[in-house]
């Protein structure tokens, strides 16, 4: 699959995201995301003091991988605006793992609510306590998620 404007990175990143979060109950690794992103065809041009750098020739990625791990995808236009944000962190309250798609810029995104909710899985049980639909599951009362 080639990886031409941030909804096909995204997307599919969070769906491998999901999967390794419901696996090992805990976020991945800046490893385990470069990887993935190597896989969906991006190079990786820098990685270092908290920060790693992969591109194509449609697509800039930037990993932040703290605490929480947040992945920017940005076109290689530069158009801000149509820049997507993957975000998965741990919910202390909730004792939950989150994983969230969102638009960049809430401002000036153009192509609207990309529609995707956020995943929930549940520490305590492991389970997707809350997930998008996928295409496959829509209306057939099936699990929800982006591993559905």
């Amino acid at each position: 699959m080639r990886a031409y404007d941030p909804v096909t990175v995204a997307i599919p990143l969070a769906y491998r995201l999901e999967k390794i979060m419901l696996e090992k109950k805990s976020l991945p690794s800046g490893d385990e995301v470069k990887t993935i992103l190597k896989e969906l065809g991006l190079e990786e041009l820098y990685s270092g003091k908290g920060l790693a750098l992969l591109r194509n020739q449609d697509v800039v990625v930037l990993v932040f991988p703290r605490e929480s791990l947040v992945i920017d995808v940005i076109p290689a236009t530069g158009e801000v605006s149509d820049a997507l944000e993957v975000i998965a962190y741990h919910d202390r309250k909730l004792n939950a793992l989150i994983l969230e798609v969102l638009p960049a810029n809430d401002i000036e995104y153009e192509g609207g609510n990309i529609g995707v909710e956020p995943a929930i899985i549940s520490l305590e049980s492991g389970e997707l306590e809350s997930a998008p639909p996928s295409s496959e599951t829509l209306g057939k009362g099936g699990k929800m998620g982006f591993t559905s």
